[in-house]
């Protein structure tokens, strides 16, 4: 055994590196020509030298096999260092197999060239593979570095744009390049962006077809998260908005002093604790109504009365509390001469209050509402952003419903297929049957036939009955009525004499004195539906002087006092009394949302509105005289309308100023008694609006005294004064100050609403009043002319993309649109889209949607408009608003708008992208 190890020994030698050198370690064999060998030095025994701290693992140790060489010059000066070395091997390369007698084996070293990095070879298997993984490390992060930066530089230059599926399937993207631009960098990734992103995002639906339903994809994710369970519900975005602003209203209310601990301001929120006090008004129930009949209009109550004399002592009194249900007394701008305000007699209204429960939110009760008296025109020939506050109650006895009639009947026949119009006067006939039912137990609550005797009192009833239900059939029909607006056919001009004559059952000199002042004989007023009077002057004759008289206090304790003695609402109590406290004390309710905001951030919005309606009305001129179609005279008169447009945004120092607050209100008394309160603070009102027929005609006092309150969120266009109103309401509940965002987003919708108020001075109506506000067309007959060919086109193509069926109680109901009605606005949000889409430069992009600027621009703009309807709710909807609605006034945006068929990609032939859609204003070129 031992000659089989020295003869493996002398087959193979290894290397070892000490110091910055290599050694080759070559055992002893006989005849080697030298040996390493000093006597007792060089034998070391294992146990003496244990202690040696030199190892093996330290040591660059490769095998090798080389010829021997003559080592005496290299080994010589290293052999006492090595001795240790050589101890330490020795110990190490020993086994429990080894031969006796081989702890003396002894090792011969060559020193060998070194050829590896120290600071690495001095390193152990551990620590080698630690520096490998940290350099693995390293190099990952910096590759991530790198392909982040160079992601981020793509996407600046290429935009992921959405691709819709089309037939069910799974949607996809696609990368298109972008228009370039010298817009930031990177994409906007500020907090406001990213939520801005996530709101979008929310609301939408990119699984649906935008080129199919733009409404679904703007609007689908909104509406999956809300439930309409019954025909009459609704929802919508601007609800939504007008409920914070009832919260904020009610928060700041409760959180004002008592009514005289610190100034006037405590006097709302006694009201307010008056009209939430739900146990007091339940207990009084009617009789606060009984009692103010019996104080205020005892004489028309007693039987003697019969039929002598005649109703101005009742109208004028039930006119100075809230209206009369024969026809309104208001005030309006004068058509002729815009500096002075004129009296205007116009058609009647259900509580001539702004609305206590506006229509979709009392859609609910519509057997009740639909046959109250509607909400007349406004008080202005203005456009409003909203709709009608009451349902009105119209007769199906219109050139419209002839026409369609052989139509309709063939439909009713079908088993379960139901038209729109039909649906509707089934829902008006089951309204009128539960009011003509209602009148009767109302006639016995409000007592007002208490000194009858029992059979004068039920032939009496009768009577009260039979002329209410004639006097409702008198009402012009709604499209009668807005195309009389439409076609500026309701400014009239007439004297006292000539006032007499069409309804001699009132002293009109006797009631026009007693709510307005001394008159002159010369003097004129405005008659909206001269028509009207004469038609209710034959009901007055019919029925008698004194049912007339019974039967108007009886509608106003329906339409009016019922209200404010009853707790049966689809909103809850808090709100309707927030809603109240608006209506009634606009002054210092808007004084507190103001200050509650912020005097910085007022100011900050209404310059930033001032900025966009400047750009606004320089978009919409260029884009006006791109139209090839207008001639030059006309083209020039739109123009100088549109130079003399202005804004009215600024709130005056009535809404702002603490002493002009704390004066309106100084002298009101409220008590505890919400039912008192109401009454006086709406004559208040009431008496402060005829009361400017003194005064010459000023902005704000026609803005917020008469035709809207701050707090609104609608904006409007008021003809007389060519101006365009934005209520603070809207700025702070729905159009904030954003200025983190980039301007396609924070400016679209204000400039969206101010360009489509704006239009409405080009509309149908707004065609036939001239820069100044005065009656007088602006088109000469051949402009004229092609314009109502647009109209036409306009109207057609939208009804024919309209066409819904929805399901009813278990029949289908084909939606029939009224594009005659709608028309105005139709074409007003269609350009308005157009000029927005004029106005930003697309950049940059926002972090966190998949959505590209020109994408994001409609959507942001559509998704203002959401909202979801129950079917009935839908038909009433359509007989009574003058706005599409939502779905389809959301898909009219994208329908006449080619860049929204570029931004999404619809192809030519789709439902949104027709291949001939209609061009009001501008060239076909830049649509």
């Amino acid at each position: 055994m031992g000659e089989d190890l020295n003869s493996r020994l002398e087959t193979s030698h290894e290397v070892y590196e000490f110091q910055g050198k290599r050694y080759d370690l070559i055992p002893p064999a006989t005849g080697h020509p030298k040996h390493l060998h000093r006597g007792p030095r060089a034998t070391l025994d294992r146990q003496k030298h244990e202690h040696a701290t030199i190892s093996r693992a330290k040591l660059c140790h490769k095998s090798a096999h080389r010829s021997d060489l003559d080592l005496d010059n290299d080994l010589d000066p290293l052999t006492p260092q090595l001795l240790i070395t050589h101890a330490s091997v020795s110990v190490m390369s020993s086994s429990p197999g080894h031969l006796p007698g081989e702890e003396d084996r002894r090792f011969h070293y060559k020193e060998r060239g070194s050829d590896c990095c120290h600071l690495w070879c001095d390193r152990g298997g551990v620590e080698r593979v630690v520096v490998i993984l940290l350099l693995g490390a390293l190099l990952i992060i910096f590759s991530t570095v790198v392909l982040s930066l160079f992601y981020l530089k793509s996407l600046n230059n290429q935009g992921f744009n959405v691709v819709f599926p089309r037939d069910g399937q799974t949607p996809a993207r696609s990368v298109e390049e972008s228009h370039v631009t010298s817009g930031p960098p990177l994409p906007c990734s500020t907090s406001q962006c990213l939520n801005t992103a996530a709101r979008i995002n929310s609301i939408s639906d990119p699984r649906s077809d935008p080129c199919s339903s733009f409404y679904e994809t703007a609007c689908g994710g909104w509406i999956g998260s809300r439930n309409i369970t019954r025909p009459l519900d609704t929802i919508s975005i601007v609800d939504e908005h007008r409920l914070n602003i009832d919260r904020k209203i009610k928060d700041l209310l409760e959180g004002l002093e008592e009514n005289g601990r610190l100034d006037e301001l405590g006097k709302l929120k006694t009201f307010y604790r008056s009209c939430t006090n739900e146990d007091l008004i339940r207990q009084r129930d009617k009789e606060p109504v009984v009692q103010f009949f019996r104080k205020h209009f005892k004489p028309a109550l007693h039987p003697t009365q019969a039929d002598k004399g005649d109703l101005t002592d009742v109208l004028k009194d039930l006119l100075l509390f809230g209206g009369s249900s024969l026809f309104e007394v208001s005030v309006d701008i004068h058509p002729f001469n815009n500096s002075k305000y004129i009296t205007v007699i116009k058609l009647p209204s259900s509580t001539n209050l702004p609305s206590l429960h506006p229509l979709y939110n009392s859609l609910h009760n519509t057997k009740q509402s639909i046959l109250h008296r509607s909400t007349s025109s406004s008080t202005f020939s203005s456009s409003r952003h909203n709709v009608p506050s009451q349902p009105r109650t119209f007769s199906f006895h219109s050139d419209l419903y002839s026409q369609r009639k052989v139509r309709d009947t063939r439909e009713v026949r079908l088993k379960n297929f139901l038209s729109s119009e039909q649906l509707f006067k089934d829902i008006q006939a089951a309204g009128e049957a539960h009011s003509i039912g209602s009148l009767f137990k109302l006639v016995d609550q409000f007592n007002l036939l208490s000194e009858y005797s029992q059979p004068f009192k039920q032939t009496t009833a009768d009577e009260i009955v039979g002329f209410i239900a004639a006097l409702n059939k008198e009402l012009p029909e709604r499209l009668q009525e807005l195309k009389a607006f439409r076609e500026n056919r309701v400014y009239t001009l007439y004297n006292i004499q000539e006032l007499q004559s069409l309804f001699k059952y009132v002293n009109w000199r006797r009631l026009l004195t007693g709510l307005i002042g001394n008159i002159d004989m010369d003097q004129q007023f405005m008659v909206h539906f001269p028509s009207h009077l004469r038609q209710i002057e034959r009901v007055v004759s019919l029925f008698g002087v004194r049912v007339a008289r019974l039967g108007v206090l009886v509608l106003f304790g329906r339409d009016f006092l019922g209200n404010l003695v009853s707790l049966h609402s689809n909103q809850e109590r808090w709100r309707v009394c927030s809603q109240v406290s608006q209506i009634l004390l606009p002054s210092p309710t808007t004084f507190l949302l103001v200050q509650s905001s912020g005097a910085d951030q007022k100011d900050r919005i209404i310059s930033k509105v001032k900025h966009v309606w400047s750009r606004v009305k320089r978009v919409l001129k260029d884009h006006i005289k791109e139209t090839p179609w207008i001639s030059r005279q006309s083209l020039g008169r739109v123009v100088k309308k549109l130079d003399k447009s202005r804004i009215q945004v600024d709130l005056p120092v009535l809404y702002t100023d603490r002493s002009s607050v704390l004066q309106t209100i100084k002298n009101i008394n409220i008590s505890q008694n919400y039912f008192e309160n109401a009454i006086t603070l709406m004559s208040s009102r009431r008496r402060n609006i005829f009361s400017l027929i003194r005064k010459s005609v000023e902005g704000e006092d026609c803005s917020w005294s008469l035709l809207s309150s701050p707090l609104s969120i609608n904006a409007f266009y008021i003809r007389q004064i060519n101006s365009v109103v934005v209520p603070f309401g809207l700025l702070s509940g729905f159009l904030q100050y954003l200025p983190n965002l980039p301007p396609y987003i924070s400016d679209a919708q204000i400039s969206f609403v101010l360009a489509h108020e704006l239009l409405h001075s080009v509309d149908p109506t707004g065609l036939g009043w001239d820069e100044n506000g005065k009656l007088s067309d602006i088109f000469d007959p051949v402009s004229l002319s092609r314009y109502e060919n647009k109209l036409e086109c306009l109207e057609i193509s939208a009804n024919t993309a309209s066409s819904q069926e929805e399901s009813y109680q278990g029949r289908r109901v084909r939606l029939n649109t009224k594009p005659e009605v709608t028309v105005a606005e139709t074409l007003c949000d269609v350009e308005a889209v157009k000029i927005v889409s004029r106005m930003f430069d697309m950049t940059p992009r926002i972090g966190g949607s998949t959505f590209t600027p020109e994408q994001l621009l409609y959507l942001n703009i559509a998704q203002g408009f959401c909202g979801v309807m129950g079917t009935a709710a839908k038909v009433i909807h359509l007989h009574l608003s003058p706005h599409s609605l939502s779905r389809h006034r959301i898909d009219n945006l994208a329908m006449f708008s080619r860049q929204f068929s570029t931004a999404f990609q619809c192809p030519v032939g789709s439902r949104l992208n027709p291949p001939n859609s209609c061009v009001v204003f501008g060239s076909r070129v830049n649509q």
